[in-house]
């Protein structure tokens, strides 16, 4: 949804704007679907093949559910979302309406985006900014929403329905700063860090930047993303995240880190892009983790201890062309080891796309690109 927003603003597309349109109906039923206002489900699709191969074995697994009334009848949803699914929501809901939904006759569509952004607020901060599910349980896959997501997820309300959104950010600023500062310096060690985590900070300090008006906490903002976030990705071959910290957060990227970040995006497999990963040939690992792994061994041994050896990797990113094809490329360390291929999953290109009208709408890319 926001790669196809951002192509609508750079081309006015009428094509972009309906793929938007319709993207953002599949968005409100995640919503729409579960039963609990301003609860998102993971997916919503008809309870058949080749969505839902069994509908009966639906009924017994664990978070899925299927209707058999009311507007959503045939269909399933799926529950026990996790907080990267709720920033993406966010997110699209985010670039939809500040760059699709502006002709007077997107009022009726405008008004259903901004209740149903009211409502995840509402109900994310009554939950106590955790992900619950409609039947009381706490999502056991990352239900944590603070510090910079709940930062994000206000500043996109206060943005988009505003009022008593914008108005209640100075409380959120004050309940929220201190697991700001300190959710953004999780990432500093490129080995024991989790590399997924880039990933999510990137996405809630792209809306922090975005849509936080105050040109000091703007400038706070664009700070923390430099020295927390984009210092650990600078140079390797993450042109998303690139794109982002040269547009969003103030960095001066020289000519040849943006002929770089070029050279990525032309290396991208075409589609369909399947995991089919590329043989990657003989390759050193990185003595860091080498020296690293031969520790935690050594503690092991002399008290018992139960670390776990880090997986072994190249020093640096591997180009394009040699990394693993396995779902939204960003998401993943550019110098990760390829796992067995998966030849039926087929991958949508959302990561090219968002990375190429990212790159054309900031400027650093152009039509003949």
């Amino acid at each position: 949804v926001a790669a196809e927003s951002y192509r609508y603003r750079v081309t006015g597309d009428p094509d972009a704007r309906s793929n938007v349109i319709k993207s953002l109906g599949c968005l409100l039923a995640l919503e729409a679907v579960t039963g609990k206002p301003g609860f998102v489900a993971r997916f919503v699709g008809p309870a058949a093949p080749p969505f839902l191969g069994d509908p009966s074995g639906c009924l017994d697994a664990q978070d899925c559910h299927v209707l058999g009334a009311g507007p959503f009848a045939g269909n399933y949803w799926i529950g026990n979302t996790s907080k990267d699914q709720y920033l993406g929501w966010f997110y699209g809901m985010a670039h939809a309406h500040e760059f699709v939904l502006t002709e007077p006759g997107d009022a009726a569509l405008r008004a259903e985006v901004e209740g149903a952004v009211a409502r995840v607020v509402d109900t994310t901060r009554a939950d106590g900014y955790m992900i619950t599910d409609p039947d009381g349980t706490v999502s056991t896959k990352g239900p944590e929403i603070f510090g910079h997501y709940a930062l994000a997820f206000h500043l996109v309300a206060a943005a988009t329905v505003g009022g008593p959104y914008a108005a209640m950010m100075p409380q959120i600023y004050a309940e929220q700063l201190l697991s700001y500062l300190v959710l953004t310096n999780y990432s500093t060690f490129r080995y024991l860090g989790n590399y997924f985590n880039h990933h999510l900070g990137h996405l809630a300090q792209h809306m922090t930047m975005r849509y936080e008006p105050d040109p000091v906490l703007h400038k706070a903002h664009q700070s923390m993303h430099r020295q927390r976030l984009y210092r650990y990705v600078r140079d390797t071959g993450q042109t998303f995240y690139d794109y982002i910290a040269w547009g969003e957060a103030g960095y001066a990227a020289t000519p040849e880190q943006i002929a770089g970040a070029k050279q990525v995006l032309t290396e991208f497999a075409p589609a369909p892009r399947r995991d089919l990963h590329p043989d990657q040939g003989p390759w050193e690992p990185d003595p860091a983790i080498v020296e690293i792994n031969a520790l935690f061994t050594l503690l092991n041994d002399l008290f018992g201890a139960d670390l776990e050896l880090l997986d072994l990797a190249p020093a640096n990113p591997w180009p394009m062309a040699k990394r693993c094809v396995n779902g939204f490329i960003w998401q993943h360390r550019p110098w990760e080891v390829c796992p067995p291929s998966r030849p039926l999953f087929e991958n949508d290109g959302a990561d090219y796309l968002i990375a190429y009208w990212l790159g054309r709408y900031h400027g650093f890319l152009d039509a003949t690109d």
